[in-house]
């Protein structure tokens, strides 16, 4: 078993990982949220963490997924990452909540607006606001599945 610490924000976290478990599965278990859309399966490259420690190399996936330079940094796909020793788990600072994203719009011209895409996985609620003119994704959250 190995010791993974958290240091999430102000706060750090010390976990035992069972053996063969990922870092994303520890995490959960522990009850610490750390967003993972695909429900760990390695699809979404969305639960990117930056580690360091004892660790298993990286997966096929995740080196299709990662950039070299992430690599480098330490960062890997938590639904991935297998502790095969003591390691230290850097969580960024959850961004600040925002109350008003967009004013609500009705309007003929579908190009004008926003659209909300929500995924409603078995393990993660994930909610995606894209701007209809550009195509850009201006805000997403993610939550466990009650």
């Amino acid at each position: 078993m190995a010791t993974i610490t958290v240091f999430d924000g102000g706060k750090i976290h010390r976990l035992t990982a069972l053996r063969g478990e990922t870092i994303h599965a520890t995490l959960s278990r522990y009850g610490i949220f750390h967003a993972a859309p695909c429900g760990g399966k390695g699809l979404c490259k969305h639960c990117k963490i930056t580690l360091r420690g004892e660790l298993l190399p990286p997966e096929k996936q995740e080196y299709e997924f990662l950039t070299d330079e992430e690599l480098l940094k330490g960062v890997r796909l938590a639904c991935m990452a297998l502790p095969v020793g003591d390691c230290q788990v850097f969580l960024e600072a959850a961004a600040p909540h925002r109350e008003t994203l967009a004013p609500a719009t009705l309007s003929s011209d579908r190009k004008k607006g926003y659209a909300l895409g929500i995924d409603l996985g078995t393990t993660t609620l994930a909610v995606y606001l894209y701007a209809c003119q550009s195509g850009r994704l201006m805000a997403t959250h993610s939550a466990p599945n009650p």
